[in-house]
């Protein structure tokens, strides 16, 4: 009896040895596996002839997982590791399910264990005890023990599962906690955001790496810093965000605090009290997150918002408000206001042709001349790409008379780029306010109107807004309207001119864009097709014109062998695509391309050739003629013509009106034709004395309305047929 009892002591005493050690490894923050193991040995010390094991439950996958087991068989381990709970899946299982001990005498005859027998024999398993492990009233796994043979657990053994199953939930508890402080700590010494903690007075008392990288405050700086002084805030604020956090505990807001440097950054402030157990203010956390890149991001939208990128001017935008807010100050200054509205006469020809490089370096350079020109009290923005605007104030209307044209002739001075010079004129529209209009839409409209107009008396000149500028507006913008429409509508048709040799036999016909409106009676061609080309409806009508003509031609060049047809084009269509649709048109129209002419104008030629090679060599190996039209209104040279792939030259009319009397310059054009073995077309004959002249100078070809008006589809096939 009496060695039964010291038995018994001696069994409670090995449990609170065990239950002492186990805490004292789980308050040394030992590491979760090494204390479940050392648990599992000390368990097993004490029943002795068995091993334990603890398995967590893994909720989201239903499955059992064994963490600890030092003294488990790999073959049992490896048997029973990812155990699926069920009601025959073993002690373990049954624990988790039902949330009570679970203990199996004998595994080989319990139905716990019927679907796991197997395991039981091949492992030669006899007992398994288990107790569920709990956590915050939740169960988490099992702790068990498992004998080699068959047997019932005493009540000591019982209370020893117990106590385990309560320390292996500690252990993992603690282990869980020690995992997210441990985040918690990595966390706030990594984040990005800079993180103080102070006490209630505001004298901060940690802070993380984040914080010492921004404000170069180092770790033993922080015992005299206080979290309201840092802010580089006036009194106002740090009393507002004082009593924030009193009523509401919380403020949010953007700030300027300092450096150690004595500098100061912008920062996003977010400050929140923290709260005892009894509900009183203990602390506050703030989260500085530094801004400066964000403030000089948003200092770059906002400049890139208002100015020009190119030339560092303000932008459309940035014009536009300072002329309304001018126009709103002016009605109680009652200053005049005047807008110049910019348009570069010949940028297109250089960017277009010395490529866009060059091209924005000429603006640059117009941007400084403007800059440099003006006053500081006058605003200068680009709002296109070669226009610009000005918005100025004045006393009289003859300042701004004269001050536009010293402008011009700014504006108009050599331009060198890159070892280059380069000339471009400008056109220059001035508008008025209060007398041109009163809105910011209204005064840009009428300096814009006013421009175009200068543009069209032929450039490198001023104009003021007229009101009958806007009725040509008007007339313009409806005409456009109508012209969009003339294709469907049936009101366009082609009327062809006649090509003479000096024996006044036709070798060829010119055909003749025309545009009956119903509204607008019969438009001049260079009015419609200058409307078209601004419009960009020049690609759709020309090639309308060349569909039709090709179609018509084939009825009455049939019978005339060598007949050709010629065929003028834009510079707006010279485009790769062109070739595409040439080819459709000719396949459509089964017209002959060695019976067809394009004429090009000699600007058009020289300005585009370099970007249109390929193309117009592609043409020509289709054998279709190129010829130059207009020729004498440009400036080509001897070698620009020897390197384009033309076989004509058309003399343009304004050279012959002055025969005889000014015969040089005409003599000169037909002798570098013929010298350049092309054929030579003089056109615009009106009488017989200009037609000697030209068959004098050696020219063979010849159009006119000495020989022709433009005829009518009936009346050329009539003609031809004579």
């Amino acid at each position: 009896m009496q060695l039964t009892q010291t038995h018994k002591e001696t069994r409670t005493l090995g449990l609170l040895a065990l239950q002492a050690e186990i805490l004292e490894s789980i308050a040394t923050s030992q590491p979760r596996d090494q204390v479940l193991d050392q648990l599992c040995q000390l368990s097993e010390e004490i029943v002795g002839e068995c091993v334990a094991s603890v398995m967590l439950y893994n909720q989201s996958k239903t499955l059992l997982n064994i963490i600890a087991a030092p003294n488990l068989p790999r073959e049992a381990l490896e048997a029973l590791d990812g155990t699926i709970p069920g009601k025959g899946a073993g002690s373990c299982s049954n624990a988790v399910l039902t949330g009570k001990p679970a203990f199996v005498c004998n595994a080989l005859s319990d139905d716990r264990w019927n679907e796991i027998q197997h395991i039981a024999k091949k492992l030669k398993i006899g007992a398994c005890w288990s107790f569920p492990i709990y956590i915050h009233g939740e169960i988490t796994g099992s702790f068990s023990i498992t004998s080699f043979r068959s047997r019932t657990p005493s009540e000591l053994y019982q209370k020893l599962l117990k106590i385990s199953a309560h320390l292996a939930g500690i252990a993992i508890e603690r282990a869980k906690n020690d995992e997210i402080l441990n985040h918690s700590n990595t966390a706030f010494n990594n984040t990005s955001e800079a993180i103080l903690i102070s006490d209630i007075t505001g004298s901060i008392f940690r802070s993380n790496n984040a914080y010492h990288a921004i404000s170069g405050f180092e770790i033993n700086d922080i015992q005299n810093l206080n979290i309201f002084e840092i802010l580089a805030t006036n009194k106002h604020l740090t009393h507002h965000i004082k009593s924030s956090l009193k009523k509401i505990g919380t403020w949010r807001g953007e700030v300027k605090a300092h450096k150690k440097s004595e500098e100061t950054f912008p920062a996003l402030l977010n400050i929140n009290t923290v709260y005892n157990n009894q509900g009183q203010a203990h602390q506050y956390v703030a989260v500085l997150s530094d801004i400066s890149l964000l403030k000089e991001s948003e200092n770059k939208l906002s400049f890139l918002a208002h100015h020009d990128t190119l030339t560092k001017l303000p932008n459309r935008f940035a014009f536009e408000k300072i002329l309304k807010d001018t126009l709103k100050n002016k009605c109680t200054t009652n200053t005049p206001i005047a807008i110049l509205y910019i348009d570069l006469d010949n940028f297109k020809t250089i960017n277009d042709t010395r490529g866009h490089a060059v091209g924005d370096k000429f603006l640059k350079m117009v941007a400084t001349r403007l800059f440099k020109f003006f006053q500081k009290t006058d605003f200068i923005a680009r709002v296109g790409g070669d226009e610009f605007t000005i918005m100025c104030c004045y006393q009289q209307v003859e300042e701004i008379r004269i001050k536009a044209k010293k402008l011009l002739k700014e504006l108009s001075r050599i331009y060198s780029v890159d070892n280059n010079d380069y000339y471009s004129s400008a056109s220059i529209g001035i508008a008025l306010a209060p007398a041109d209009g009163k809105t910011i839409e209204s005064l840009i409209k009428c300096a814009d109107t006013a421009m175009y107009k200068a543009k069209k008396l032929g450039k490198d000149q001023f104009f003021f807004y007229t009101e009958s500028l806007t009725l040509a507006l008007q007339t313009r913008m409806e005409m456009e309207v109508c012209l969009r429409q003339a294709i469907s509508k049936n009101e366009l048709f082609i009327e062809y001119q006649p090509l003479y040799k000096k024996n006044r036999e036709i070798v060829s016909v010119e055909a003749l864009l025309r545009w009956q409106s119903p509204k607008f009676g019969l438009v001049p061609p260079e009015t419609f097709i200058t409307l078209a080309e601004e419009s960009g409806l020049i690609v759709s009508i020309g090639l309308w014109a060349l569909k039709t003509s090709c179609q018509q031609a084939n009825n009455f060049i049939i019978n005339t062998p060598g007949l050709k047809l010629s065929v003028n084009l834009s510079r707006f269509q010279l485009k790769d695509v062109f070739m595409n649709s040439l080819i459709s048109i000719l396949e459509e129209t089964g017209f002959d391309p060695n019976r067809l002419e394009f004429e090009i104008t000699e600007s058009t030629m020289l300005s585009e050739f370099s970007n249109n090679r390929d193309l117009l060599l592609k043409v020509n190996k289709m054998g279709i003629k190129l010829s130059i039209d207009d020729f004498g209104t440009g400036y080509s040279s001897l070698s620009d013509l020897k390197n384009l792939p033309v076989q004509s030259l058309k003399i343009d009319k304004s050279l012959i009106d002055d025969l005889p009397g000014n015969a040089a310059i005409s003599n000169a054009v037909v002798a570098m034709g013929n010298a350049l073995g092309l054929t030579v077309v003089a056109e615009g004959v009106e009488n017989d004395l200009q037609f000697d002249c030209l068959i004098s100078a050696g020219c063979d070809y010849f159009q006119g309305f000495l020989l022709s008006t433009p005829l009518s589809l009936a009346n050329i096939t009539h003609k031809l047929n004579m």
